[in-house]
């Protein structure tokens, strides 16, 4: 039976749930970015597989947990969050169109063509999690990011809409309404990552994002600030430590800690090939090379996934390159090996804070931000469209 928490007002709280961990990030609300963060906890997710609820009740010990344990280390009690998932989706673009009644473009225009591009009906039990406008075009002329104050006859949008089943949002939010708590909105954290970790400039001159995850490797693509692809490869972290496991006949857990401690790769980093990894296991002889040249091999697999998932054209046409995020992409050396597989400049975000899994969460709150959905009382004329021209 759900029942009621009081809400300090003052706290924004993300909850990140991930095929691997569930994380939550408890941050001081505050009228300039970035938050102060006051708590950060995790726990390995359960009854969750494939984005799917398979066991409710380990799902709702699990939010127990991570929640409670937030309140304990910020010595509060809240009771609204933000939560980002990454679901099944479904994302294609829509066209909206209307007349300019005072023949200049006002925001009443611009709400109501977005309005009016979303208006259409979604796949089979999908509900609409994200609408994005990419482009404007006032009597088809060239296509501007912000027409505010345009003249003109007809104001026309390409609206890039994100869709997801709707029964898993229902179940989500019922385990949290069982324990006290709202969800605010629902997040793909994909796309949360895509809008607030590339710049400007660099959605303007192409960039993929790839999160390498647990059981999987989800991409995004910008292209003159326009989302050109959003993929997911069924490969991630946790195949990369099975086959070092079974290369050198480790446990799991010994193959997870070594792949992240110890291991670095040949490219430019590489340095005694034939000295030993130091494991936890006696009379375990693992040259580094050995170990470093199966990391390489093994991730060339999720680097090859992603080209092939790119068509050569749009492959060329990112000048900007790549940006990895995810644990995996934190390993010494990554990025150059990265860079040099896929013959494209390759970054990772620089952390927010010193942790940089709470940055997963951060990102939910940016997004929250640019939606409208944070407000401060030093901005109460704040809007999505004042951020954006601010922007452009």
């Amino acid at each position: 039976m759900a029942f009621f928490k009081l809400n300090d007002d003052s706290l924004l709280v993300s909850l990140d749930l991930g095929s691997y961990a569930t994380r939550c990030a408890v941050f001081k609300k505050s009228d300039q970015l970035p938050f102060k963060l006051l708590a950060y906890t995790e726990q390995q997710t359960q009854g969750l597989e494939e984005s799917r609820i398979t066991d409710f009740e380990s799902l709702s010990l699990v939010f127990s947990e991570v929640l409670s344990s937030a309140e304990e280390l910020c010595r509060s009690s809240f009771s609204e969050l933000w939560l980002g998932f990454s679901p099944p989706f479904h994302s294609f673009r829509s066209k909206g169109m209307v007349a300019l009644p005072n023949k200049e473009v006002t925001k009443k225009d611009i709400d109501l063509v977005i309005h009016t591009a979303c208006a259409i009906s979604l796949p089979n039990q999908h509900k609409k999690l994200h609408s994005r406008p990419e482009a404007f075009s006032v009597d088809s002329q060239p296509e501007v990011l912000n027409p505010l104050g345009l003249t003109g006859l007809r104001l026309e949008t390409d609206v890039r809409l994100i869709s997801t089943p709707e029964l898993y949002c229902k179940d989500l939010h019922k385990v949290l309404k069982n324990l006290g708590y709202k969800p605010k909105a629902f997040f793909h954290t994909l796309l949360a990552f895509g809008e607030n970790l590339t710049s400007f400039d660099q959605k303007k001159n192409g960039i993929c994002l790839c999160d390498i995850g647990h059981n999987s490797t989800r991409g995004i693509v910008y292209l003159n600030h326009k989302i050109e692809d959003m993929f997911s490869i069924p490969i991630g972290a946790y195949h990369l430590t099975q086959f070092l496991s079974s290369q050198f006949n480790l446990s799991f857990e010994l193959a997870e800690s070594l792949k992240h401690n110890s291991s670095e790769f040949l490219l430019n980093t590489y340095s005694q090939g034939e000295e030993p990894l130091e494991t936890s296991q006696d009379n375990l002889y693992i040259s580094r090379k050995a170990f470093s040249s199966s990391l390489e091999q093994a991730l060339s697999k999720i680097l090859e996934e992603v080209k092939l998932r790119l068509s050569k054209q749009l492959l060329d046409s990112i000048s900007s390159g790549f940006i990895f995020t995810g644990e995996t992409a934190y390993i010494k050396g990554f990025t150059d090996w990265a860079e040099f597989y896929l013959g494209k400049p390759v970054c990772v975000p620089q952390n927010t804070y010193d942790n940089f899994k709470s940055t997963n969460c951060f990102t939910l709150l940016q997004q929250a931000y640019l939606d409208n959905k944070i407000y401060y009382p030093k901005q109460n004329s704040f809007s999505k469209w004042s951020v954006l021209k601010e922007l452009f």
